[in-house]
């Protein structure tokens, strides 16, 4: 239902109108200040890109629902625990990657992103091979071959959009290995995927 401007308090719609200015840290501090309409704005800003995340993580739209919801459960229970001049982006990114390898504790991960890993193909070439049921069959497979830490971070870069140096902050490393994980992460994700095509 659709609410009418005039009937809203006017000290929630100018710090609602006024959260969509402000960076994620200080609505963050507003937050932390006491004025939960914050939450409402970083809501609109992060669930559904954390929605994407965990949906290319599990292949799962009613879990990723419920993990998305979940990360602002944890938001309001822990918002006493962000720093001051910390990112607010990696660091709700470090809660939601807590919360997808709780879940998955005693499961295998599987990820389901449109990665090319061969170059040998022109552009049109790739988008049709790469879109094939066939090649994200074989891409499944393989990443469920690799290591926990390789999976996450081609899931922060290659689909979330995340730097070297933002995935480094959630995945609590430096800039310098982060890269050296993504490195061998497509390595080894190369490695399986060709093994597979070779059976």
């Amino acid at each position: 239902m659709i609410r009418d401007q005039h009937h809203m308090s006017p000290r929630k719609t100018s710090i609602r109108l006024l959260g969509q200015k402000l960076s994620d840290e200080l609505l963050m501090q507003r937050l932390q200040a006491g004025q939960l309409e914050a939450c409402s704005v970083l809501f609109e800003r992060y669930h559904i890109p954390l929605y994407n995340f965990f949906l290319h993580s599990t292949s799962d739209r009613s879990l990723s629902e419920d993990l998305s919801q979940s990360v602002f459960e944890r938001l309001m229970r822990y918002q006493h625990s962000f720093k001051p001049g910390n990112s607010f982006r990696s660091w709700i990114y470090q809660i939601a990657r807590n919360l997808l390898y709780s879940h998955f504790q005693e499961k295998r991960l599987l990820l389901s992103p449109e990665i090319d890993l061969d170059k040998n193909y022109s552009e049109s070439e790739d988008k049709s091979r790469i879109n094939s049921q066939e090649y994200q069959d074989q891409l499944q497979l393989a990443l469920g071959r690799i290591k926990k830490e390789h999976r996450e971070i081609i899931v922060l870069c290659k689909l979330q959009g995340f730097t070297l140096k933002e995935a480094g902050q959630v995945l609590e490393c430096s800039e310098g290995a982060a890269k050296v994980r993504m490195h061998r992460a497509m390595q080894q994700l190369r490695t399986q995927f060709f093994k597979s095509n070779s059976l």
